[in-house]
């Protein structure tokens, strides 16, 4: 699985990349920042794009809502990975991804990024399957 993962910390994306890569097997680009995720992610065309919602110049958050916006990002599964998120900011979040809470456990890091892929897979799936149906229905 192509995994692109975006944090302004070298230290977590040194930690996610090692994680996912050799616990999990999968391919991860990593990105300092904002700009330089939305100038590369949309031509390499991950199946999961991992956010850190505090990021400089642009919150996570605007990131992925101009990430989802890109017709070559269709069907790609957003996490954020970000710091313990209380109250109605972390409710905000959830409702727009699934969120991975720092500190996190980097052996369980490919399993919960293989959820996340595979619910997305399913939540895309099942909306195909019922456009199928409607338009057969018609």
């Amino acid at each position: 699985m192509k995994i692109a993962h975006i944090d302004a910390d070298p230290d977590i994306r040194t930690l996610v990349k090692l994680a996912l890569t050799s616990l999990g097997g999968h391919e991860v680009r990593i990105y300092g920042s904002p700009r330089e995720a939305l100038a590369r992610i949309p031509a390499e065309r991950p199946d999961v794009v991992l956010l850190e919602a505090l990021l400089p110049d642009m919150s996570g958050i605007e990131l992925h809502d101009r990430l989802a916006g890109i017709a070559a990002l269709e069907g790609t599964a957003f996490a954020f990975l970000t710091t313990q998120v209380f109250g109605t900011a972390g409710k905000d979040l959830e409702k727009i991804a699934p969120v991975i809470s720092k500190p996190f456990d980097p052996c369980a890091l490919p399993a919960q990024i293989r959820a996340v892929s595979e619910a997305a897979a399913w939540k895309a799936g099942r909306g195909q399957a019922f456009r199928v149906r409607a338009s057969v229905a018609a």
